[in-house]
């Protein structure tokens, strides 16, 4: 074109040939750090410098894991190591409802506020011939949350745990460790083979003797019940007695504690620690001894058979927290002080009164 004046040119930009490794380098730089550790495991494998062994020991990975990997990988495309969606194709869609549907729904919900998805389905299936399901129900309750009643939520729990009640960090000072001083308590619901019992049970944490008792229903009433018994057999030494908060010690209960100079301690809601000796009791009930009564229908025979259980456990078990002297023992050695010549007197008195408070 030099020298020449009036002819037409173009310029023309040629692309410039890139091998297939700088490809590779420019996608490298975009994965993300786990299809990056994808590459260079591939990438020692593939040398020949490292065997399999090796190359999962680095990465701390199977053999299983690298295959797929190595399956999965395309040379001609970086991108493959990249994980893949689990999104399903095919995903659940909003079904659309007509206003009428929906605005039954909530009328219902607004005169009735305290009924639940189920109830309002079957209020539109019987009264209004709306027939949809539980769960739409309560999608559209959700939807409209904003617009519908709120329920104001019942405060009879809370209002019951703010009673003024004493607790155990507040007497453990007044303890001296005496023989039936502090008690601890509990129920236990057991599901027999053909009916439902309560037994109450108290041991004392310094002896470990035990009793406890069948009854019925869980109520005041047979509390009341198995305190007198409970202060028969401690001789009204109890000073103190550890509880939950049920409602079978309540009332009735508190009464009669209070007319026998008994305090009653609390645990605080939800520690069933606080009680750890009566809790370990019950789950000794429950394994050991419920075989014995499980398809009894007799509240007085099963209470026959708790009779033989007091006995095995007061009398014949030995104990690795009282040395190995089962509790009658060690409170004939505490209390007594008496020769061992004393001791079978002392299994015999205490085994009438024992036989005393279940034939009562």
């Amino acid at each position: 074109m030099k020298g020449i004046i009036g002819v037409s040119s173009r310029l023309v930009y040629l692309k410039p040939y890139l091998k297939p490794k700088v490809f590779k380098l420019a996608f490298y730089e975009k994965l993300s750090l786990k299809a990056k550790t994808k590459y260079k495991a591939i990438n020692l494998y593939s040398s020949g410098r490292y065997k399999i062994e090796e190359i999962c020991e680095i990465f701390e990975i199977n053999r299983a894991t690298f295959y797929r990997w190595r399956k999965a990988y395309n040379p001609r495309a970086v991108q493959t190591l990249e994980d893949r969606s689990r999104k399903p194709r095919r995903t659940r869609q909003k079904t659309v409802r007509d206003y009428e549907t929906e605005h039954m729904v909530c009328e219902t919900r607004r005169k009735y506020p305290y009924f639940g998805k189920e109830k309002i389905k079957r209020i539109l299936e019987r009264d209004h011939s709306i027939f949809i399901s539980v769960s739409s129900v309560g999608r559209i309750l959700t939807q409209y949350q904003s617009i519908l009643p709120s329920i104001k939520a019942q405060n009879k729990r809370i209002r019951t745990l703010k009673k003024n009640r004493i607790r155990i960090r507040e007497v453990k000072k007044d303890l001296k460790g005496v023989v039936s001083e502090w008690l601890q308590g509990d129920t236990i619901e057991l599901n027999l083979r053909f009916i439902k019992i309560y037994i109450f049970t108290v041991i004392d944490p310094v002896s470990r003797v035990l009793y406890m008792r069948a009854y019925r229903k869980a109520n005041s009433l047979n509390g009341r019940d198995f305190l007198l018994r409970l202060q028969y057999l401690h001789q009204k030494n109890t000073k103190y007695i550890q509880l939950d908060n049920g409602s079978e010690f309540e009332k009735y209960f508190e009464k009669e504690a209070k007319k026998q100079n008994i305090v009653l301690v609390h645990n605080y809601p939800k520690s069933p620690k606080m009680n750890c000796f009566v809790e370990k009791v019950n789950d000794t009930i429950q394994n050991e001894y419920l075989d014995r009564f499980y398809e009894e229908t007799n509240i007085e025979r099963i209470n026959d058979i708790l009779y033989d259980c007091l006995i095995e456990y007061n009398f014949i078990r030995p104990h690795r927290s009282l040395n190995l002297l089962t509790p009658i023992e060690y409170c004939q050695k505490l209390l007594l002080n008496q020769n061992p010549t004393m001791l079978h007197m002392y299994r015999t008195q205490s085994k009438y009164c024992f036989v005393y408070l279940f034939k009562l």
